[in-house]
């Protein structure tokens, strides 16, 4: 008894001693949370839970892998008008409007952490521009008032640079040769000629895809028909377009988004007329896409 004692003894002592005390300690402060160290599995869980709740009330990702705003292919509807013409950069036709609607579609190319690429189409069933024309001509000889009098044409001229009334030196010569000096003050119209604008050649380049609101670029190429020669006589009715702008897209939602653009349009027909003044204009434009 005292030899089954004598063994048993020591056992006891060696687990109810201080290092089964330490233990004991130790995992009794682990499930109650006390003396739990930065390094600890309690410590790194609660870590983890903390940055899940946190990425879960950011608002600024999307579903989309990689939480980015981004349509792998959208359909989208426009409008946009432009107030004048100048020489910006190609043309040199004055005083055009332009106006219309359409529609457009793209499909993702690639989307990365910065940049997300879109292929981009574009069709403008109904565009209308406005040419400034010549209706007639006043002429006043203070000398000669038999000869005074208004000009009108059959039909507007339209012409490369817009005409005002503000009148200028003119001079009558009789058939004997005499000269009277005068004035002639032009009589200023407008008219608008339908053209329907395919570009079926672009290219959109969104930053910051994983933002609500985007900054973006793009680039078309195409052709468009009108119903008569533009923009003067003697041009032609088909012409070639170039479009190039940069604007800012606001996702609404994951697959809607509303973007506005300002973008340089240049429209001439190549040499195909006799003339071609071309027109640079600066459009502003509005669009509202959907997607997946």
């Amino acid at each position: 008894m005292e030899g089954t004692g004598g063994e048993s003894g020591p056992k006891i002592a060696s687990e109810t001693g201080p290092g089964f005390g330490r233990r004991t300690g130790l995992r009794t402060g682990l499930r109650r949370g006390q003396g739990a160290k930065p390094g600890s599995r309690p410590a790194r869980t609660a870590a983890l839970w903390l940055l899940a709740l946190a990425a879960g009330l950011i608002p600024a990702r999307a579903q989309e892998p990689g939480g980015a705003y981004s349509f792998r292919r959208g359909f989208g509807a426009f409008t946009e008008y432009s107030n004048d013409s100048s020489h910006m950069l190609l043309g040199y036709a004055q005083g055009r409007e332009l106006a219309g609607v359409g529609f457009s579609y793209e499909f993702r190319t690639f989307l990365g952490s910065h940049f997300a690429g879109s292929a981009l189409a574009e069709l403008s069933p109904l565009m209308g521009m406005s040419d400034p024309t010549m209706r007639g001509v006043t002429f006043n000889f203070p000398s000669q008032p038999a000869l005074s009098g208004t000009v009108r044409f059959s039909s507007q001229v339209p012409v490369v640079i817009p005409v005002t009334a503000a009148p200028v030196n003119a001079y009558l010569m009789v058939g004997s040769g005499a000269v009277y000096p005068g004035t002639a003050s032009y009589i200023a119209g407008r008219r608008w000629t339908y053209l329907s604008d395919i570009s079926p050649l672009g290219y959109k380049l969104n930053a910051l895809p994983g933002r609500r609101l985007q900054p973006y670029v793009t680039g078309l190429g195409g052709f468009a028909i009108a119903t008569r020669d533009v923009p003067v006589f003697n041009s032609s009715a088909l012409n070639f377009t170039f479009q190039a702008g940069f604007g800012m897209e606001w996702f609404r939602r994951n697959h809607r988004s509303i973007g506005l653009e300002y973008r340089y349009h240049h429209l001439s027909n190549q040499g195909l007329g006799a003339q071609n003044p071309g027109v640079d204009s600066g459009v502003f434009k509005a669009t509202y896409t959907f997607g997946r």
